[in-house]
C-alpha cells in the first residue's frame, strides 16, 4: 500500500524519476548522419562515402570544417544542407565537433 500511496501522490513524476536510467540516450551521430543522408543523394554523393566535420554551439551547426568526397558530386550543396539543420535540444554543448560518415 505504501508503493499506492507513492504513486497516487507522485504520479508520472516518481515513474519517470525510477525509469531516467533505463531510456536510451539520444546518439547525437545517428542524428546527424540521418538528416544529411537526403543531402548527400541530393548534392551528387549517393553512392559514395562522404566524411565532414562539423561545429556545433548548442542548437546550431556554425561551421563545417572539412568535407571528405570522391568527385563529382557538390560539395558547397553538403556544407549549405548541414548549415541549414536545426539541431534538437540534446546538443546542448556550448561548443563540440563531429566528424559524420555518410556511406562506406
Amino acid at each position: 500500500m505504501g508503493t499506492l500511496g507513492v504513486l497516487g501522490h507522485g504520479g508520472a513524476a516518481d515513474l519517470l524519476v525510477g525509469q531516467a536510467n533505463k531510456r536510451p540516450r539520444f546518439d547525437k551521430m545517428a542524428w546527424l548522419r540521418e538528416a544529411l543522408a537526403p543531402a548527400r543523394a541530393r548534392c551528387g554523393f549517393e553512392k559514395r562515402r562522404v566524411a565532414l566535420t562539423v561545429e556545433t554551439t548548442r542548437a546550431e551547426i556554425v561551421d563545417v570544417r572539412k568535407i571528405e568526397a570522391a568527385p563529382p558530386g557538390d560539395r558547397a550543396c553538403l556544407a549549405e544542407a548541414a548549415w541549414s539543420l536545426e539541431l534538437p535540444s540534446a546538443f546542448a554543448e556550448y561548443h563540440a565537433a563531429y566528424e559524420v560518415v555518410l556511406g562506406d
